[in-house]
């Protein structure tokens, strides 16, 4: 056989159109019987949790594992969004403005008169 030979033989192998018929066809008739179990709601499971050990541990072990993983990635989430942006923490004031400088703006825009202004500094300590 020559190279042609073989890689047509190869290219005829990859797509054989009986096989994607049988599967399709597979695949429809469970599903359709599926289907037709939950739409009559006979669809059962078969597991009675009381007399199953083994059921009871896998249930409480999967809810376990699914409370940790959820409980580590939301710190992990958390710490990914926040890395990389430069923010400070919500503490610190912007640099460069106190809470005087603002009051002094105020103050100087006639939005508050002097005995508040007076009065707002000293609660602020200055």
């Amino acid at each position: 056989m020559t190279s042609q030979g073989v890689e047509s033989g190869l290219a005829n192998d990859a797509w054989d159109p009986i096989s994607t018929t049988t599967r399709r066809a597979t695949l429809d008739r469970l599903l359709g019987t599926l289907f037709r179990h939950l739409q009559a709601g006979t669809w059962r499971w078969n597991i009675d949790l009381d007399q199953c050990e083994a059921c009871r541990f896998t249930a409480i072990l999967t809810a376990v594992t699914l409370g940790v993983v959820v409980a580590a990635a939301v710190p992990i989430v958390s710490w990914i969004g926040t890395s990389g942006h430069g923010a400070a923490p919500m503490y610190y004031p912007p640099a460069g403005r106190t809470p005087v400088d603002i009051l002094k703006e105020r103050f100087a825009r006639g939005e508050i008169d002097k005995d508040e202004f007076e009065e707002r500094c000293r609660l602020l300590g200055n």
